[in-house]
């Protein structure tokens, strides 16, 4: 039989070097998991700046819409300097009641780097809404609610 035989100072050394390795190792996942936890902020949120947002409803448009119509929505949201939009959110709700039927994106904090976002869905408008008057609002606001707000609104209206 063949065997390796390691005398005991062998043994300890190579130990020792497997801790060391270990060690790094551990340090290097570390940096790691540090590293990608981090918001991906590439800006001072407490810098004073109010950015120029800009909302274009692209659609739906305000009208009158029929029981069994589909809303398409598709609506941008700009940072006309290509600044980061941080919160956008839309919502179509009843114009007598303001019962909520849509609130979209469920998180608002949208971080879109690149100075734009847009949002694309569609909504089925149900027999509920016949006879209807309903109100769209689309808002964008900085990274402190209410920072650089701004909304666009459209009315719309839901017949039988």
């Amino acid at each position: 039989m063949i065997g390796v035989i390691f005398d005991p100072y062998s043994l300890k050394k190579l130990a020792s070097i497997m801790k060391n390795i270990m060690v790094l190792f551990g340090l290097f996942l570390s940096l790691i998991f540090i590293q990608s936890c981090h918001d991906h902020e590439s800006h001072d949120h407490n810098e004073e700046l109010v950015s120029n947002y800009t909302i274009q409803i692209n659609s739906p448009i305000t009208g009158n819409y029929a029981v069994g119509d589909t809303l398409f929505l598709n609506i941008d949201f700009d940072e006309t300097d290509s600044l980061t939009v941080h919160h956008v959110n839309v919502q179509l709700f009843n114009a007598v009641d303001s019962t909520l039927f849509y609130s979209e994106p469920q998180e608002a904090h949208v971080h879109a780097t690149e100075g734009g976002y847009s949002l694309v869905d569609e909504f089925i408008l149900d027999a509920s809404f016949a006879n209807s008057d309903l109100v769209l609002i689309a808002k964008v606001w900085g990274h402190e609610e209410g920072l650089g707000e701004i909304e666009e609104k459209i009315n719309i209206h839901v017949t039988l």
